[in-house]
C-alpha cells in the first residue's frame, strides 16, 4: 500500500514541526525534576546549639540537636542518622559549635523527619560554622 502525498506531508511535519517546542518541553521537564531534587533541603539562620541528645536504641545511635533559630520546615531541630557515611564528621563539628556556642547554619531534608519523636526534626544534610 503506498502512502499517499497527504499522508507523506503529515508525516513529514511531526518528524520536524515545531523544534523549539520540543526543546522548551524537554528544557521545562528537565528543570521541574532538578528543582525537585533540591527541594527538600531546608537552611536554618545563623543559630546556636542549645541542645544535643544521643539515643543508643533507636536507630543504632541517632543523635538528635535543636538550635536557637529554626526554620520552620524543621521547627524542632534536626537528627543525624549512625549510619551515614558523614556522621563521625559531622557529630565533630556538632559537639564543637555547641561547646563553644558558636554560631553555625544546619541545613536538613524536610521531607526525612526523624520517627523518634512526634516533633520536626529533619535529617541533617550539612552543619557550617559560620
Amino acid at each position: 500500500m503506498k502512502a499517499t502525498p497527504t499522508v507523506r506531508k503529515m508525516a513529514l511535519l511531526s518528524k520536524f514541526a515545531y523544534p523549539e517546542l520540543r526543546l522548551f518541553i524537554l528544557a521545562s521537564i528537565t528543570l521541574l525534576l532538578s528543582v525537585q531534587a533540591f527541594s527538600s533541603v531546608k537552611s536554618s539562620s545563623s543559630s546556636t546549639v542549645t541542645t544535643v541528645i544521643t539515643y543508643s536504641q533507636h536507630g543504632g545511635g541517632d543523635v538528635v540537636f535543636k538550635i536557637s533559630n529554626s526554620e520552620i520546615s524543621c521547627a524542632d531541630g534536626y537528627w543525624l542518622k549512625k549510619t551515614d557515611p558523614g556522621f563521625e564528621a559531622n557529630l565533630g563539628v556538632l559537639l564543637s559549635a555547641y561547646h563553644s556556642n558558636s554560631p553555625m547554619i544546619a541545613r536538613g531534608h524536610d521531607d526525612h523527619i526523624w520517627t523518634g519523636s512526634t516533633g520536626k526534626y529533619c535529617l541533617l544534610y550539612s552543619i557550617e560554622l559560620i
